[in-house]
């Protein structure tokens, strides 16, 4: 079994067309029932055939049932992760009702409020619910799309061609690279210390093993 945990802004959505490409969409359980920072329940049971969990979930939520499950997920620069988040809901309807959500579109919370929320304090840490990268078969990196996915289909042995785009652009990135005078970033830095060390780390030892693969 594969656990694949899809933190928000962090290519979780065109992975998600990879697994269905290398795996097949019947074979895959979509668990988008939980918000991220909220546990859900711990499940003990699915449906028959399944052979990849994927969506928006705590990484211990599966633990009781799958103890063994490898595991993987996708992790981005914590700072431009959140602002990518921010925009993207500023931008997209409310579907799901969050308040948060709605708090940004009626332009009520600042970019900078906004990162002081809990989805946006060292959420890479709080989901990875105590578990070290040493404990993941496979950690992507976003900005190394392209080697991550390959060192994805290597280490789960898919000799399949893919095809891929990147999802849920934001047409206005350039606001974000703009924001005034870097403050925001610096704060945001003080803020999530262990999610940059562990986004380092991950980084670090995803460059290690594409080298091994060349």
């Amino acid at each position: 079994m594969i656990i694949s945990m899809h933190i928000p802004k962090c290519a979780g959505t065109t992975f998600r067309s990879i697994l269905i490409q290398c795996f097949g969409e019947e074979k895959i359980l979509f668990d988008y029932a939980d918000q991220m920072t909220h546990r859900g329940k711990v499940v003990t049971t699915i449906p028959p055939g399944i052979e990849v969990i994927h969506g928006h979930f705590a990484m211990d939520k599966y633990d009781e049932l799958f103890p063994d499950a490898a595991l993987i997920t996708w992790l981005r620069d914590p700072i431009e992760k959140t602002i990518s988040h921010y925009y993207y809901w500023l931008r997209n309807p409310n579907n799901e009702n969050i308040p948060l959500h709605q708090k940004i579109i009626d332009n009520k919370i600042s970019l900078e409020e906004f990162g002081q929320q809990p989805i946006s304090i060292d959420l890479f840490t709080n989901e990875f619910a105590g578990k070290k990268i040493t404990d993941f078969a496979f950690i992507g990196i976003t900005e190394h799309f392209e080697d991550s996915v390959k060192l994805f289909m290597n280490i789960f042995n898919i000799k399949k061609e893919i095809r891929y785009q990147s999802d849920n652009i934001n047409p206005n990135k350039k606001i974000t690279d703009n924001y005034p005078d870097g403050r925001y970033k610096k704060n945001m830095s003080d803020f999530n210390q262990k999610d940059i060390e562990l986004y380092n780390l991950a980084k670090e030892e995803l460059q290690k093993k594409i080298s091994k693969l060349m």
